[in-house]
Order: structure tokens, then sequence, then C-alpha cells
């Protein structure tokens, strides 16, 4: 089978983080599925990455449209991009049995793409446009409104829907019950052999082994501020890392990037052994970020899966998170991390945080007995390759289906 993905990550854009990794690499592990695999992307100017990936087709705007608002300005350069795609769908060359497309940018060009050539379309949804849960959405996409027009017309058109867990199922049905028979759940995969403990050689400039870890994006969700208030019930000897990004999807930088930057500085005036590192994306850097730290903290108050929590648990490191997304199913409470049960949004949860950190600081061999299961769980269970055989045995069973 020949397999189509369309998305607007240009990879290799490893700074973005996230969702662009997903298609990396599912990339890498797809090509034992099937016969061919092309990504078709948007021409990104973020990327700084000169690496060359087998597969992918870069594609930029068919002709350069300046407009005073800057939200229209982009808009048109994301349709323009669309058609640049469909320009080559009627090519004698296009042999595709199937197009996945995983962001609404190109929903657009993976529409006709479905009617024209007469294929599947499966769609991940990754994230709701229409979840105001997730705070980033309605603060930093400046055309919000144009994303949930696509999505709606990706939920209308799509043969399947991929969700990222049953959370994000659940949340994705909310809006859009309609769709509820031809929704899937393949939750996101973790690469365990640039993840793993070995990862522990790479350290970070003046890291000492044994800090507490928060890695994530300076958006609210994260919990950046529960952990900071967390730390007045923490030792200040107990050093601390925050590894953030501060860029949102277009390259540009989050609204509250520099409050959050601002923030940590001020907490170091206070708890010098407190560390900032900002958008270090270089992967093997990360892993070695989560193989060094004793436990990574994620109090995210809203996630479709978690990727962060499989992460630090492929590199051994316990997780201390709360019960959604996919880390309700990732994480085992006692076993390769804690689930805490208390609602981020009370008054009680830093304190309710603390405990669980000093708990597990106290015991060194729970420590190590919970960062190997933590590894045992992700290689197991929770592996690319197995998420790619999930996507071709779907990817197949729409194929056969519309040969018949």
């Amino acid at each position: 089978m020949n397999i189509l993905f369309q998305s607007r990550y240009q990879y290799p854009l490893i700074e973005s983080g996230g969702l662009g990794i997903v298609v990396y690499e599912l990339m890498k592990e797809l090509p034992s599925h099937c016969a061919k695999l092309e990504h078709w992307t948007w021409d990104s100017h973020t990327s700084t990455s000169t690496e060359i990936i087998t597969g992918m087709v870069g594609h930029g705007p068919i002709a350069d449209v300046s407009v005073p608002d800057p939200r229209l300005s982009l808009l048109f350069d994301l349709e323009l991009t669309n058609l640049s795609m469909i320009k080559r769908y009627a090519l004698p060359t296009f042999d595709f049995d199937l197009v996945h497309a995983h962001t609404w940018e190109v929903s657009l060009a993976a529409v006709i793409a479905k009617y024209l050539r007469k294929i599947p379309l499966v769609y991940t949804t990754h994230d709701i446009m229409k979840n105001d849960a997730h705070d980033e959405l309605n603060e930093t996409a400046d055309i919000y409104e144009h994303g949930v027009l696509c999505e709606k017309i990706m939920m209308s058109e799509a043969d399947r829907i991929v969700a990222v867990s049953e959370e994000n199922r659940d949340i994705l049905l909310g809006f859009y019950p309609e769709v509820a028979s031809k929704t899937v759940v393949i939750p996101n995969g973790v690469d365990t052999r640039t993840f793993r403990p070995e990862a522990a050689a790479t350290t970070y400039n003046d890291l000492e082994p044994g800090y507490l870890l928060f890695i994530g994006r300076t958006v609210p969700s994260k919990g950046i501020e529960t952990v900071v208030s967390m730390l007045d019930y923490i030792d200040e000897d107990v050093q601390i890392v925050f590894a953030f990004s501060t860029k949102r999807w277009d390259g540009e930088k989050h609204p509250k990037a520099d409050e959050y930057c601002e923030m940590i500085e001020m907490l170091r005036r206070r708890r010098p052994r407190t560390k900032l590192i900002i958008n270090e994306w270089r992967r093997h850097v990360v892993a070695g970020l989560y193989a060094n730290a004793s436990i990574t903290l994620a109090p995210s108050k809203y996630e479709p899966c978690g990727m962060v929590a499989m992460e630090a648990q492929a590199c051994a490191t316990p997780v201390i998170t709360n019960s959604i997304g996919f880390m309700k199913d990732s994480v085992q409470s006692g076993v390769n991390g804690v689930l805490l049960d208390t609602d981020p949004e009370d008054p009680s949860y830093p304190k309710v945080m603390a405990d669980a950190v000093v708990s597990l600081m106290k015991d060194p061999t729970v420590l190590k007995r919970m960062g190997l299961s933590s590894r045992s769980s992700v290689v197991d269970s929770h592996s690319w390759s197995a998420r790619a055989e999930k996507h071709a045995e779907l990817y197949q069973e729409l194929i056969l289906g519309n040969a018949s």
C-alpha cells in the first residue's frame, strides 16, 4: 500500500517538539508496512535544520500574497500552500492508496485528494480546536476561527478519525457526537532508542544528576505556576530544572513566554539551584535531561495525550502527573510513577504534589524500582513500532474496503 501524509510540519523541525515528532516517528516506522510513504507538508521558515528526511516533500505557496492584516496574510499563505499540493494530484505519478492528514491546516488539500483520486481519508485530531480547555488554542492561534471551520470539514469528510487517548476521544465526541462510529483511539508512542536510561551519559552544562525536572511549553495549561508554588514546600537545596519551549506552532513566541521566563528568574534569586533552559530541543540532549532527573513533574491541567510522561518513563525516570490524557494509562500510580487525585485548580494541589515529591525522594529504592518499571512498560506497550502497526492495520482495512 502507498500512503500519503499531509501536515503543516516540515521535518526535521525538532525544535517544535510535540506533534511534529508524531509525524516524524511514524514516517520512520511505517515503511516496513507499506510500499511507498511520502509526507507532503508546508515549507516552514521556522526550521533551522538542513537534515534530509527520506519521503519529505515541502510545498510553498504558489504565489506571494501580502495584506495589511497579518491574520489574513497567514490564511492566504496556508491555503495557497494547499493549492500547491493539489496541483500534483492530477499527475500520473500520483499513486497513493490513502491520505492521512495530521493537522487542520492541510484540510483543503486532503479532502480534495480524497474526492479527486477516490481514496480514503484518515484524520488525526491530536487536539480539538473547539476545546476551550486548551488555552493555547484561543490565546495564540491567529486564525482560530478558520481552524474551527477546517476541523468541522475534516470531521465530516474523514473516513476514520484517530484520537490519541480515550479522554481525547471523549472530548472530541462532546463536540462532534456524530463521528463516534468512525473514531478510533491510537495513542502516540515514544522513541525508545533515543529516550533510554543510557541517555544519562549526555549531561547539560553544570547540572548534577538527581534534580527535579519540568519540561514543556510556556502556556498556562502546562502547570508552570503550580510547580513554582509547590517549591515553597521543597527544601531549597533540591535542584529543579525548567526546560521551556517559548515557541508556538508558527515559530512565533507564546504570549506568556516572557512572563514565565521572568517568573523563573525571580525564583532563582531565592532558590539559586534553579536552572532555566530555553528552546533546547535536540532530542539526545532532552533525553539526557530526563535520564539525569530523579523525578519529572507533569502537572498539566489538560493533555490530549501526554508525551512528556512517556519520554520520561522511557528514560527510567518516574513521573508525577494527573489522571488525564493517555497519562492515566501510561502511568500506574505507585508502580511507575504517581497520579495525583487532587484537582489541579484546588488550592491544596501544590502541597499535594510537594508531598508526593518528598515521599519519593526520601526512598531511593522506590525511585529506582519505579524507574525500571517505567522503562519496561514503555518498551513493552508504547513503542512507535507498535503504534505504526496499529496505523498500518487501519490503513489496510480502509484500502480493502475502498477497493471492494
